[in-house]
């Protein structure tokens, strides 16, 4: 609610929306798929409290000078994530070219942008310097150096991850280009026109500029990869969808579209504005909102609460409870089991479920379980192309150069892995659907309760 309100704020001070049209834009975000990542997972809650943040602060920031320090506090938190480093240079940007009065003079405007500037950077440099990435981050969030070809093809990859995005905005883009039929000339000539689209277009640039430095990014939908693919491919494969095409919109990787969904709902708001405008008689002297009308927007609204709920909302909390009731019934099976060899240990799941558990995660059942830290293992669905990836992330957690396995032993719950330990084992196990008593209480408050994973079978290799 505050994102969608701090958004709807922003749509009528920058672009004079009325009403009726700033309420689509709380209609757009409620009904945004994101929503699955954020119920699914519990990690993604700071990243919606840092995007909150940083609209909230710049609010405060252009619009109180009492409270202007209060502004750059939140703004400040905010970089938590990343993406909010230039997303909130961009604001400023565009709250400057659209409403260039609000702030007396040339020196002032520059004052303001200098101050924010100035605070990203000694946040990036501070952050950098104090709490550098390690082992796997630090290739993960690692800026591609734009003198090699390589780098460019992944800055390629990733814009045309963010491209699938723009699928959700091919209805109100045809309301637009009818709209503008045949006065698109004299409409774009202008200058408000100009300065609207240019601000929108640095918003979104703004908003994936992070990750699109680091070649990183997480699609709408995509084609399966091959077995055995790395990179953005692995991450493709690394969710359990059957088919030869697929939404992704339950990748943990889709996350990075957070902001964007911010810019995307301005956009759909700005576009039907702009479309119902157009479309309006020229004699027409009702405010546009009396012309719009506020039920159309009520209407979205109960829509898209509707849509939350039963594709984004419900869903995603169910995904995730299905998750601990998979992860405890594992845990509870092998608690029956003797532990394994030390060395690579493999959890497959016949079962079909939807994602899959890297080293840090299935290391911590495995120590649930036996509380002991002699493995590497991961845990996936029993499909092939996806634990060719499990298995890829494993194999490259053991071998881990030996100046990083002292921090990766704590950060991988594996401090008493053997690293010249070869064994391999592979424990196959069968889940049973989840019950009520597992939704309502057992999957979150009882995991000791939850039915035992049935194992169907144990394999070693030492």
């Amino acid at each position: 609610m505050g994102i969608a309100d701090e958004t709807r704020r922003l749509s009528i001070k920058w672009f004079a929306l009325d009403e009726a049209h700033s309420i689509l834009i709380a209609s757009v975000i409620f009904a945004f798929s994101i929503w699955y990542v954020m119920m699914g997972y519990n990690m993604c809650m700071g990243h919606f409290l840092a995007i909150y943040a940083v609209l909230l602060g710049h609010r405060i920031w252009s619009s109180s000078h009492r409270l202007a320090s209060v502004g750059l506090v939140l703004i400040a938190l905010s970089f938590q994530l990343a993406s909010n480093l230039l997303f909130v240079i961009a604001s400023e940007m565009t709250q400057q070219l659209l409403h260039p009065r609000t702030t007396a003079t040339v020196k002032q405007r520059l004052i303001r942008l200098g101050i924010l500037l100035v605070l990203a950077a000694f946040w990036y440099v501070a952050v950098w310097k104090l709490h550098a990435p390690r082992e796997m981050f630090v290739q993960y969030n690692q800026v591609k150096n734009p003198l090699q070809l390589e780098s460019w093809m992944a800055f390629a990859r990733s814009l045309g991850i963010f491209a699938t995005w723009w699928a959700l905005l091919l209805v109100p883009l045809a309301g637009l280009t009818y709209g503008l039929r045949g006065r698109f000339k004299l409409w774009l000539s202008e200058s408000s026109s100009q300065k609207q689209l240019l601000s929108l277009a640095v918003l979104y640039a703004a908003a994936i500029a992070a990750y699109e430095a680091a070649g990183l990014g997480g699609p709408l939908w995509a084609w399966l990869p091959e077995p055995g693919a790395r990179g953005v491919s692995a991450w493709l494969a690394s969710t359990n969808a059957l088919g030869a095409f697929a939404v992704w919109y339950g990748s943990w990787h889709s996350r990075h579209m957070l902001l964007g969904m911010v810019v995307f709902a301005l956009i759909a708001a700005w576009v039907a504005s702009v479309s119902s405008l157009l479309q309006a008689p020229a004699s027409a002297s009702r405010p546009s909102n009396q012309r719009f009308g506020l039920w159309a927007p009520s209407a979205s609204m109960l829509v898209a609460f509707l849509v939350w709920l039963s594709c984004w909302g419900l869903p995603g909390f169910a995904s995730k409870l299905k998750r601990l009731h998979t992860e405890a019934s594992v845990v509870n099976a092998l608690k029956q089991l003797q532990p394994p060899a030390p060395g690579l240990v493999a959890l497959k799941i016949k079962t079909p479920i939807d994602f899959r558990a890297a080293p840090i995660e299935s290391n911590l059942l495995l120590w649930q379980a036996y509380g002991k830290q002699d493995w590497v293992s991961y845990l996936s669905p029993n499909i092939a192309p996806v634990v060719t990836v499990a298995e890829h992330q494993a194999v490259s957690t053991v071998n881990i150069p030996i100046q990083y396995r002292e921090n990766a032993s704590y950060f991988y719950l594996m401090k008493d892995f053997r690293w010249n330990v070869t064994c391999r084992t592979s424990i196959e196990f069968d889940v049973s659907n989840p019950g009520l008593s597992d939704w309502v209480y057992k999957s979150s408050w009882n995991s000791n309760a939850i039915t035992l994973a049935k194992i169907i079978s144990v394999t070693q290799n030492c």
